[in-house]
């Protein structure tokens, strides 16, 4: 693997095609595979377990987001309870 120097690139590069459900749960087995590779190298310190745990940090950033953005409604479907009907109101302009 070539060190880009960017974090995570490439695990997201297809996530705006994913809605906030399916990337958070994408993210959540990343993070349980970073932390099972985290644990495995318990005591070693070299450059990919750095690395590792910077990813760790900037996942777990982008998963409270995920979780932020769900919890403020975003995904969620809202029905108009009636349609609008006044020529200037806000939803037909």
């Amino acid at each position: 693997m070539v060190d880009s120097g960017r974090l995570g690139e490439s695990d997201w590069e297809d996530e705006d095609l994913l809605t906030h459900e399916e990337a958070g749960e994408r993210l959540r087995d990343e993070i349980a595979a970073e932390i099972a590779f985290i644990d495995g190298a318990a005591g070693a310190d070299s450059p990919g377990l750095r690395r590792s745990k910077k990813r760790l940090e900037v996942m777990r950033r982008r998963l409270q987001r995920i979780d932020d953005a769900l919890a403020g409604g975003v995904g969620k479907i809202r029905r108009l309870e009636s349609p609008p009907s006044a020529p200037n109101h806000p939803y037909l302009n």
